[in-house]
């Protein structure tokens, strides 16, 4: 059957793109692209609950899922020297981190 790289979730359709990091990264470049040119815009989210969300209230028509690297994927890509698109290896943490308000030259 093969890997999906991507899903492409509607609230009638959803579509699959199969292969695997690849095919993610054409993918992504495309979207990146078309997102520039304003063809598109991309929003990302962190928890695929926030963005079932924002489909419900009508904010957005699409969700793309992409297949989360397994930790064996992402080591065998550091071997290579190579890397993933950004975000692909994002963390979500459990709690609100707390807002800390500090003056860029403070820090330097």
């Amino acid at each position: 059957r093969g890997e999906i790289a991507f899903a492409l979730v509607g609230k009638e359709k959803i579509f699959t793109v199969p292969g695997a990091l690849n095919e993610q990264k054409k993918v992504s470049k495309v979207l990146d692209e078309m997102s520039v040119e304003g063809e598109i815009e991309l929003i990302y989210y962190g928890l695929k609950e926030d963005a079932r969300e924002d489909m419900g209230k009508g904010e957005i028509d699409y969700v793309f899922i992409r297949k989360a690297p397994s930790k064996e994927e992402v080591m065998e890509l550091v071997k290579r020297g190579e890397v993933y698109s950004p975000k692909t290896t994002r963390h979500v943490l459990p709690f609100i981190p707390d807002k800390i308000d500090v003056k860029l030259e403070d820090l330097f």
